[in-house]
């Protein structure tokens, strides 16, 4: 008897994810911002990981669930209010992701 493998859900906010660098290929399903979106403002895409934190990230994350789907919100360093992209990401209310 065969299993149905239900994908997990799983937001990564953090500093992009480089679909290319992942071992779960085709696990990144979306993410913002997109590039329409980056094309006329200084964000830079989600799948452009700027210093690898956000892809190391989402490795860990398939390597302990291969069924994952994630769902790549990218934030850009801040100069002023935080020392790094991981410690703005770990500010951000649950109940602004839903």
């Amino acid at each position: 008897m065969r299993v149905k493998k239900n994908p997990v859900r799983v937001a990564v906010i953090d500093d992009g994810v480089n679909p290319s660098e992942l071992t779960s290929k085709g696990s990144v399903k979306e993410g913002w911002p997109p590039d329409n979106l980056t094309q006329h403002g200084n964000v830079g895409t989600f799948y452009n990981s700027a210093d690898g934190h956000g892809t190391v990230m989402a490795n860990l994350i398939g390597s302990i669930c291969p069924y994952v789907h994630l769902y790549v919100a990218k934030l850009e360093k801040s100069t002023t209010a935080y020392s790094s992209v991981a410690q703005m990401a770990a500010e951000v209310s649950p109940i602004a992701c839903l």
